[in-house]
């Protein structure tokens, strides 16, 4: 792509940084337009990946893809196609990245993650040795002795939801309250 636009500059380069969700297209079936307008193409695409299902789309203002491409969904829900030279150049599949293909910047979202995966998490910036958060499932709310630790009267215990745990310094497992500090922080790392 010819970046020079004929202006007095070059335009400004941006670098990706955005996760995607995406599968690779095996064929396009043109399935005609769009009967209330009978212009716009409707396809479906059928992906390599065969545990997915076909996709009827219209592709109303998108480009129109061909075998080989890739169907992308971005975070916000926007959908569209990209050629595969330039997908594959510019995104690396999370399962196969190692240790040093990681983002330095590790925000409230990745520990979040990360503790949804099983994973303890805890800041670089903390000051107490040996302090990391957990993610505590409902089911696991007793006292240890099975019995449940409040006494609802009769309205009953209802439904025990989840919870993120803190191990202090010390040693002792309190509930966990993110603070502003907290939830701006990119110092996340693994326990």
């Amino acid at each position: 792509m010819d970046q020079n636009t004929g202006a007095a500059a070059e335009m400004p380069r941006y670098r990706s940084h955005k996760t995607v969700w995406a599968l690779k297209i095996a064929t396009v079936v043109s399935c005609g337009t769009d009967t209330t307008t009978d212009e716009n193409p409707i396809v479906e695409i059928h992906f390599e990946d065969t545990r997915f299902a076909p996709r009827k789309l219209n592709i109303r203002n998108r480009p129109e893809p061909q075998d080989g491409w890739y169907y992308v969904q971005y975070g916000d829900g926007y959908w569209s196609f990209s050629p595969a030279a330039q997908f594959e150049a510019g995104n690396t599949l999370e399962s196969k990245l190692t240790e040093a293909d990681a983002p330095t910047v590790q925000g409230i979202g990745w520990a979040v993650k990360q503790m949804h995966n099983g994973s303890n998490v805890r800041r670089a910036g903390w000051n107490g040795k040996g302090m990391w958060l957990g993610f505590i499932p409902g089911d696991q709310w007793g006292l240890g002795s099975g019995q449940n630790a409040f006494d609802y009267g009769l309205a009953g215990p209802g439904k025990l939801l989840p919870w993120i745990g803190m191990r202090t310094a010390q040693g002792d497992f309190v509930p966990w309250l993110a603070s502003q500090t907290a939830l701006l922080a990119t110092d996340w790392e693994p326990v």
